[in-house]
């Protein structure tokens, strides 16, 4: 919706990207869909506790444009964060299509675009089913899930692995060891053994460089 009402002072702040709190903000994605889409477009935004159009009716959303300043748009508090994330991609539509475009056919194309990144950028970050894709490893202290990369083939790699353990346990139980991958699969063989029973290697990272002996030089040459 494009209103010419006056916006308060929550929106006097130009955007600027800063480090995201949470990694899954949909308002986050939208933003670097946005800016991945039209790198010269700007925009201001902010969240307002209440907004009426020019006639007193209540909405959820408005983009203000104004001669030679940069468009803001405004969403409603009153929102919850499916809906107003919704709102912001409808307004973000009015951005890239520019002022006058209304809800016609430029419109509907920008909309489309926007939605179509958002949605790939979500997908190649956390997957088909909303999990977070493995791209940092040191959120879990060097490990990486199975699931999402498996090592080179044939390398020696330090495993987090489940098995079933005998004896007085009877039950499964999580341990490191070593192992390595074949044919795109993990080799079966842990610390050198096949005899796992109920084997599963949940995750892995790349093994540490090998312990040196620090060598001390106290003067004396090597004759």
């Amino acid at each position: 919706m494009q209103q010419s009402m006056q916006i308060s002072l929550l929106c006097s702040t130009e955007h600027k990207e800063e480090n995201m709190i949470f990694i899954n903000s949909p308002f986050a994605i939208l933003d670097e869909a946005f800016r991945s889409l039209y790198p010269d477009k700007k925009y201001k935004a902010c969240i307002e506790p209440s907004i009426k159009d020019d006639e007193g009716n209540r909405v959820f959303g408005f983009t203000q444009f104004s001669k030679g300043e940069t468009p803001v748009i405004a969403i409603s508090a009153e929102l919850n964060i499916m809906d107003a994330t919704e709102i912001f991609a409808h307004e973000l539509a009015h951005v890239a299509a520019g002022e006058g475009a209304g809800h016609g056919e430029r419109w509907d194309e920008e909309f489309q675009r926007i939605f179509d990144e958002y949605n790939r950028i979500g997908k190649e970050r956390f997957g088909e089913d909303g999990k977070e894709i493995e791209t940092a490893p040191e959120y879990r202290g060097g490990w990486i899930r199975s699931e999402d990369r498996m090592p080179e083939e044939g390398e020696d790699v330090l495993v987090w692995f489940e098995y079933f353990r005998f004896g007085n346990y009877q039950e499964l139980f999580q341990t490191v060891g070593i192992s390595c991958t074949w044919r795109g699969k993990w080799s079966g063989f842990v610390n050198g053994s096949s005899g796992w029973r109920d084997l599963r290697i949940i995750a892995w990272q790349p093994l540490p460089e090998p312990y040196r002996e620090e060598q001390e030089n106290n003067g004396e040459e090597n004759e």
